[in-house]
């Protein structure tokens, strides 16, 4: 028990700096920044995503930028407790054997001069820390597990799903990929009549063209337009990052947040370039967008699916009337910019303690056996003191001497205390040649 609470506590302050102060920090500055896109609400669709994705994956890129801070912005540590050699007491064999004797249960007299009070845990908010930290790592873990689980489910799609071979199709989608400026090469998957389409796919891309589509030139013109532009944007590479960082913080609701508005202004800022390239065709988009619509919303997607769901139709549709645009590269210049930002502060706020997590732990516990060491010294050199006072006692004492029964109850409890004071003493060595080592590093 005590080495579960002790892992709790540890746990806690591992996590309370080298965690949770830079989740916080990201929290206070995405959510004010959040706030502040509010009043650019009717910007272009690509730039409102290119913001969100900023903010998203300012999280992770904070934590993969740790091991880059110098070690010269902590302070350092404090000193250790000072070593103590080990006590030299006599042994235990030394002492004259004592007779054949029942072992008492108790010696009131030795009893009354040892007995200390075991002191009662206290929980403290480092155990409750350690304590959500683990949960919220599980958590993690079975998102994460679902998170490849849908990665491979997807891969399999992809293989079982037969090649689109129809030359109408095939050159619409040359002649658009050229509009684009797509030169990787592309798979283009027959789905089913009721299957939604969508793309996936970063190096070796795919589209899934439903057989309900292949069938209409103009809807199937504007249904690889807008695929293709999510492979002309690598939004396939964009998504799987976003979606990784929420599988990493299920717990926090901002991620989530922030993951919904990704995924709907991604779709958003394709459906842009698709009416900025044909105006005209708004209403057979709509009803396009309309038809494929699903009832839910995907609770993971690993793909970019062109299905909207029923909750976000309205206002990806009312959204179709701002046909602002913005240049690629100054989206990418706008993210890297907001990137920046972000992970200064959130570095910073990581990193800049005013002691090291992992120093002042081992540092508290070495501190903790050094006082625990010193007090069974005591206790050691006391017991000696009065089995010294007994130990000139001889087998021809009678059997109910109560000097025999004090003597036996003397040795038991100095034997024991010596043991533990051995063990303490081992303990705390270890503990404090490990704290200076970190202290050290």
């Amino acid at each position: 028990m005590t080495t579960l609470l002790d892992a709790l506590e540890t746990a806690g302050r591992l996590a309370g700096g080298s965690f949770w102060l830079p989740v916080l920090a990201w929290t206070l500055l995405a959510g004010a920044l959040l706030l502040a896109f509010r009043g650019y609400g009717r910007g272009p669709a690509r730039t409102q995503y290119h913001l969100r994705v900023a903010l998203l994956l300012a999280l992770p890129l904070a934590f993969a930028l740790m091991p880059l801070v110098p070690a010269g912005l902590t302070t350092p540590a404090p000193a250790l407790p000072p070593a103590l050699p080990a006590t030299d007491l006599p042994a235990l064999a030394s002492a004259p054997p004592a007779p054949d004797l029942p072992t008492p249960t108790t010696v009131p007299e030795v009893a009354a001069d040892m007995a200390q009070e075991a002191p009662a845990f206290a929980g403290t908010p480092w155990h409750l820390l350690g304590l959500l930290t683990a949960f919220f790592a599980g958590w993690a873990l079975v998102r994460l597990a679902v998170f490849f689980n849908a990665l491979r489910h997807l891969r399999r799609l992809h293989r079982s799903l037969p090649l689109l071979e129809d030359a109408d199709a095939e050159a619409l989608y040359a002649e658009e990929a050229t509009a684009l400026g797509v030169r990787r090469p592309v798979r283009l998957l027959r789905g089913d009549t009721g299957q939604a389409p969508g793309t996936w796919g970063w190096r070796h891309p795919a589209i899934v063209i439903p057989e309900s589509v292949i069938a209409d030139p103009a809807a199937l013109r504007l249904l690889l337009r807008h695929e293709l532009v999510h492979i002309q944007q690598h939004d396939y590479l964009t998504a799987l990052a976003c979606q990784g960082t929420a599988a990493c913080f299920p717990f926090h609701p901002l991620v989530r947040h922030l993951l919904a508005e990704v995924d709907f202004y991604r779709e958003a800022a394709c459906d842009a370039a698709v009416l900025h390239a044909a105006p005209e065709a708004r209403p057979a988009y709509a009803r396009l967008l309309l038809h494929f619509a699903s009832p839910t919303p995907a609770r993971l997607m690993v793909n970019l699916p062109f299905a909207a769901p029923t909750s976000t139709l309205k206002k990806r549709i009312l959204a179709m009337k701002n046909l602002s645009s913005m240049s690629p590269r100054t989206g990418f210049f706008a993210l890297l910019l907001l990137v920046a930002v972000l992970l200064i502060p959130s570095a910073f706020g990581a990193f800049t303690r005013a002691e090291s997590p992992a120093s002042d732990t081992q540092i508290e516990r070495t501190a903790e056996l050094y006082q625990e060491m010193k007090r069974l010294d005591i206790q050691v050199h006391y017991l000696e003191q009065r089995l010294a006072e007994v130990s000139v006692l001889t087998d021809d004492l009678a059997i109910n001497d109560p000097r025999v029964v004090r003597y036996r109850a003397v040795s038991r409890m100095y034997e024991e205390a010596l043991l533990q004071y051995e063990h303490i003493r081992l303990q705390y060595e270890t503990e404090r040649q490990f704290a200076a080592l970190v202290s050290a590093n």
